[in-house]
């Protein structure tokens, strides 16, 4: 595809396919292929499909419940593109994200609402979402579709108030998701978070709840829909390593990071084994 091919089109008006061809070409930018990947992107910019001049554009990936249900996730793709009236356009699924582009927006977070609000009219609900910017001289959007997913995994196991919904500024949380899964490292390093996982869930939730809310009493009784003095029996009864880890501050911290990680791998595992049965 080049300036020719599309001025020739162009010329006689829209090609009564170009609508149809329009959506083709924005799935291809997360075809696996990089050539495709940068041929899709240049028409994309070159027929100004999303942003109506040579500018930044965004990538979104968003989590919400029932996506294997194709149905739901072409509904809520669609939905999410009409609100937006085009603005953000949908172009496919990603490692259990839906996927958009869309122009550059200042404020992320204004698209929330259309997310929430979309998902519930497509019968789902939005876990989280994040965003990851592909530069105007970028010939890829490969590596911002990565960036994406990786913010939208980190994105969904952290409360609104400790991170960014932009890859760029999701610093060490990317860094957790870099590293290779491996148990044996979280039980060598983390001894506390080792025994979590192996135990009671309650318990993990407890604690991982706890430490989210930065040990505010309040605000973890309130994500764990629980009574004050329900907590503290919940964190007066843990294993002891859980508790030694909880009295000092480096260790609090390895605690937290280190629940992060395996909460990181378990969903990376359930992604894999969803894309083995798929396939």
């Amino acid at each position: 595809m080049n300036a020719t091919r599309i001025g020739v089109e162009q010329s006689g008006g829209i090609d009564s396919d170009l609508f149809g061809r329009r959506e083709r070409v924005l799935a291809a930018l997360l075809d696996q292929r990089p050539q495709v990947r940068q041929d899709a992107l240049w028409e994309v910019r070159a027929r100004h499909w999303v942003t109506g001049v040579a500018a930044d554009i965004e990538v979104w990936a968003v989590l919400v419940d029932d996506l294997s249900d194709v149905p739901t996730a072409l509904s809520f793709g669609a939905r999410v593109t009409s609100a937006t009236h085009g603005r953000v356009r949908f172009i496919g699924l990603k490692d259990g994200a839906a996927m958009f582009v869309a122009p550059l927006l200042p404020h992320a977070e204004q698209l929330a609402d259309v997310l929430d609000h979309e998902a519930d009219e497509s019968g789902t609900v939005v876990r989280a979402f994040a965003v990851a910017l592909c530069r105007p001289d970028a010939l890829d959007i490969g590596d911002a579709i990565t960036s994406a997913v990786s913010a939208v995994a980190v994105r969904a196991l952290l409360p609104n108030d400790v991170a960014s919904v932009r890859a760029e500024e999701l610093g060490g949380w990317l860094l957790l998701r870099a590293l290779p899964r491996s148990p044996a490292l979280i039980s060598s390093t983390c001894p506390a978070a080792a025994d979590l996982f192996d135990g009671d869930r309650v318990q993990l939730e407890t604690v991982e709840a706890y430490l989210d809310a930065a040990g505010r009493a309040p605000a973890a009784c309130e994500r764990l829909h629980v009574h004050r003095t329900t907590l503290y029996y919940r964190l007066d009864h843990l294993p002891a390593s859980v508790r030694d880890a909880l009295s000092d501050g480096l260790q609090r911290s390895t605690l937290h990071l280190a629940i992060k990680l395996s909460r990181l791998w378990e969903r990376d595992a359930v992604v894999e084994r969803e894309g083995l049965a798929s396939a």
